[in-house]
């Protein structure tokens, strides 16, 4: 069985605080299930695209979390067409790359990305949020909180 990455908190990360207090309430117990079903270590585009309309639905993440399932490894053609749709990633390493390639940007003195780096946190924190739901087999549905 392939584990995520822990998840780290802090006073900034409230999607995933939001998104695990929900996941766990009765009101979304459907969604939970659901959730339960995806592998974010072996995913394909388009089962990001259908977890994230799912949770973007349901008001668990917001847009800017959302377009980050949606345009995952960002993998266009010449045309700007999503290819390989079907093609399995990691999303949690997809996300970190993506992140620590934004970050850098902006530590770079290039301040434009800030945004970008925003967002993707938000994104990397949902993600492992859901890791809590994905794994099989775990009965503690809360995610680890570190100082």
């Amino acid at each position: 069985m392939n584990k995520a990455p822990a998840v780290a908190t802090d006073d900034s990360d409230k999607a995933a605080k939001t998104l695990v207090n929900a996941l766990n309430s009765d009101k979304f117990k459907a969604i939970k299930d659901e959730v339960a079903t995806y592998d974010l270590t072996s995913i394909s585009q388009r089962e990001l695209v259908t977890l994230g309309r799912l949770l973007y639905d349901a008001d668990l993440i917001d847009r800017s979390v959302f377009s980050g399932f949606i345009y995952a490894d960002g993998d266009f053609d010449a045309s700007g067409r999503q290819q390989n749709q079907d093609k399995l990633i990691n999303a949690y390493a997809v996300f970190e790359r993506q992140l620590a390639g934004s970050t850098a940007i902006v530590a770079s003195g290039d301040s434009s990305a800030q945004n970008g780096v925003d967002s993707l946190t938000k994104l990397n924190q949902v993600t492992r949020a859901l890791a809590q739901f994905t794994i099989p087999d775990s009965n503690n549905l809360s995610i680890s909180i570190f100082a």
